[in-house]
């Protein structure tokens, strides 16, 4: 039987690691049935906020790399002139879509099949948490543009709309109404990894391990979680991990992270590697992350995996983490609830501790279902 040929556009790739969740999501679909399809990946030659290109790839032209053939670009204009080719050489089944509001690896492929100027091919767009409430104040205006121009043109034509949860699907229907919608629920594909750090690490609280594991920009919230830490008065050592999206906001939080009283200390550690994260994560106490919005959380799950506790927003797909022992999922409008929580963690004995990690894993294990996240994928295609 013919493998189905799908043409992937995603801003970055792999071997980039600073973007965060789609590389990861990308990365692992096609890890995972790479094999029973053919993908073809188009995305940028450079990772995020960098200006040189990957040293390892070989620039506008086709890599095989990772279980698929992968299109470095290196400047939009001469993807405006590859695109068309791309068609021309190789007959597609599906165009994949990883944005809805990237111009360079959405909009334009959408109004080159307006235009004719690509096939009309069946195409999937997977928003990637682009339609929460949190996520289009961001350029609000630039984005309410383009929605209308997309309902006007009506570029949903033979579109498949990919829900990674039940809460991105409703975002969909609430963004789209009156649309005729279909839309299929394809959870991200996780990196499964369920076995404990197996260092004999004593759980001392004395001082507290925080780790907050993100892209350093607003949607993340990283301030809400410098002032959460402020009201505390037991003894911290917090620890930042990810790439500085936002100077601007950089700057704001350097500066609550320069009022913290002195029984908070903390350090800056930058962008990690993918195969450093689970690592870092396992040796804290709690992984927070205060986020406005989460697609998916690739970080939240490896933490789970990892049997670290999370401290969480409820504006993630993980849920009922209190219940189950394994952490905490809050609305953001009280700040003292994210306070209360950690001062609890903080007054566990080591075997309720020991407890509660244990009983994060379970809870992970529980909650992933591979072959049901396969098949519910594999279907996108079908």
């Amino acid at each position: 039987m013919k493998k189905k040929k799908i043409i992937c556009f995603i801003q970055y790739y792999l071997p980039g690691f600073k973007s965060g969740g789609p590389v990861r999501t990308i990365s692992n679909l096609i890890d995972n049935i790479g094999k029973e399809y053919t993908f073809h990946i188009v995305t940028s030659d450079r990772d995020v906020y960098d200006y040189k290109s990957f040293q390892s790839v070989k620039v506008d032209k086709w890599n095989k790399a990772h279980n698929s053939k992968i299109f470095y670009r290196s400047s939009f204009l001469w993807s405006l002139i590859q695109i068309p080719k791309f068609f021309r050489k190789n007959s597609y089944d599906y165009i994949y879509l990883n944005s809805f509001f990237s111009f360079q690896f959405s909009i334009i492929v959408l109004l080159f099949k307006f235009l004719k100027i690509i096939p009309q091919r069946k195409i999937i767009i997977a928003p990637r948490g682009e339609f929460s409430i949190s996520a289009l104040k961001i350029k609000q205006l630039r984005k309410i543009i383009y929605l209308n121009i997309f309902k006007l043109l009506k570029l949903d034509k033979d579109v498949i709309w990919q829900a990674s949860s039940i809460y991105e699907l409703n975002d969909i229907k609430n963004i789209l109404r009156k649309r005729n919608l279909k839309i299929k629920i394809a959870p991200d594909i996780p990196e499964i990894n369920f076995a404990q750090n197996k260092k004999d690490i004593v759980w001392s609280m004395k001082p507290l391990k925080i780790i907050f594991l993100s892209r350093i920009s607003s949607i993340k919230n990283l301030d809400f979680a410098i002032n959460v830490l402020k009201d505390l008065k037991i003894n911290i050592h917090f620890e930042i991990v990810g790439p500085i999206c936002d100077k601007e906001y950089w700057e704001y939080c350097l500066k609550l992270l320069e009022e913290l009283p002195s029984n908070i200390s903390y350090n800056y550690f930058g962008s990690i590697k993918h195969k450093e994260v689970r690592e870092i994560i396992s040796n804290s106490h709690l992984f927070f992350l205060p986020t406005k919005s989460e697609n998916y959380g690739h970080t939240i799950f490896e933490s789970l995996s990892a049997g670290t506790p999370v401290l969480i927003s409820n504006q993630t797909p993980w849920r009922n983490l209190s219940k189950h022992n394994a952490g905490w999922d809050l609305p953001l409008l009280n700040q003292l609830d994210f306070v209360e929580s950690i001062n609890k963690l903080s007054k566990l004995s080591s075997k309720q501790y020991k407890k509660k990690r244990l009983d994060a894993l379970k809870f992970v294990r529980k909650r992933i279902n591979m072959s049901e996240i396969l098949e519910s994928n594999k279907d996108l295609f079908y």
